[in-house]
């Protein structure tokens, strides 16, 4: 018995001793380690305390440099400005061109177009500023002028008259589309209707026989005005003008069509609601709006041909249901069984 004991007892001695030798081994491993580290650690705070250094050299010099030239931009105007152009946030917009507004080397162009964003934002004042450095950096950029006019025109109940005869003045003398444009819809803003067809005539009359287009559109801003006056019969053959100038305008179109519809002219109304299909075969909604004059018409046999061109276009549900509607139509005058006192109005223009 004593002498197991002996063993066990020598036994476990020895297995101290072992663990004494591991355990130094690894005191001094980690003595290592914690050199290395505390090594390391120095390292990484010198290294820090440089790259910040060099940071706070290069901005000092920087700031040295900008005080150096205080008046230059770090973006261009032209930068500036397609910077504002791919912004959604109007705030951001607005200050970009306000930096537009101060840059020394902005030119007529970009300040005309930082303009029109900001007109188009509501931002009047700004715009008006915009305008006004465009046209007296450069007096020939008579688009930038007529923009100003028109505007303070809108915005100038003083001023207002004069700016209004000297923007037509201008667009008639040199006429462009955009002008015209913008004169028409500053008269339209102030429902100044009767004043449009007179710049209307006489714009189509300084153009002579040049230029068919511009006298299209002014043609159906006379359309328009008629219209708004009440002056129907006129403003149908206004309308009529400029459709036989340029057919396939389809601005001219749709407040033609809309017109013959509301004027109860079918004949006129099927034959030029046929060509809104010519402009876009693929618009459904011009399709509905054929099919259903024909409908009304009694012209089954050619609405069922013009219905099944429909089978492979992208509809809604609504025109699902419509389109529905006017095969069940056309099935029931197929079996002769049709009411046609409860025919479909005809669509509507949108």
């Amino acid at each position: 018995m004593n002498a197991r004991l002996g063993e066990i007892m020598s036994s476990i001695q020895t297995e101290i001793s072992r663990l004494e030798i591991v355990s130094q081994e690894q005191k001094s491993k980690l003595t290592q380690v914690n050199e290395k580290f505390d090594h390391f650690t120095v390292e990484i705070e010198q290294k820090t305390s440089t790259i910040n250094q060099l940071y706070q050299d290069a901005q000092e010099k920087l700031i040295t440099l900008r005080e150096a030239i205080p008046n230059v931009d770090e973006y261009s105007a032209f930068d500036l400005l397609g910077m504002a152009q791919g912004h959604d946030n109007p705030q951001t917009k607005a200050e970009l061109c306000n930096r537009i507004l101060g840059h020394e080397d902005a030119t007529s162009k970009e300040l005309e177009v930082a303009g029109d964003m900001m007109r188009n934002s509501k931002r009047y004042t700004l715009a008006m500023s915009l305008y006004k450095k465009a046209y007296k950096k450069d007096p020939e950029r008579r688009g930038a002028h007529v923009e100003l006019l028109s505007l303070t025109a809108e915005l100038d109940h003083e001023h207002r008259n004069k700016s209004l005869n000297n923007a037509k003045e201008l667009v008639i003398e040199y006429p462009t589309k955009n002008g015209f444009a913008r004169v028409s819809n500053a008269l339209i803003e102030l429902d100044r209707y009767h004043e449009l067809v007179e710049f209307s005539n006489a714009f189509i009359s300084s153009l002579g026989n040049k230029n068919p287009a511009l006298k299209a559109l002014a043609l159906r801003n006379k359309g328009v005005s008629k219209r708004e006056l009440g002056e129907i019969e006129e403003s149908i053959e206004a309308f009529k003008d400029a459709f036989e100038i340029n057919p396939e305008d389809e601005n001219t179109l749709k407040p033609y069509l809309g017109l013959l519809e509301e004027q109860g002219k079918n004949t006129e109304f099927l034959e030029i609601s046929r060509k809104l299909i010519d402009i876009d075969p693929s618009d459904i909604n011009y399709y509905r709006i054929y099919i259903s004059a024909l409908i009304k018409r009694g012209k089954y046999k050619e609405a069922g041909i013009w219905l099944s061109k429909t089978e492979n276009l992208r509809k809604t549900q609504m025109d699902e249901a419509i389109l529905g509607s006017y095969a069940e139509k056309i099935k029931a005058a197929a079996n002769n069984v049709i009411d046609t006192s409860s025919e479909p109005a005809i669509a509507s223009i949108e």
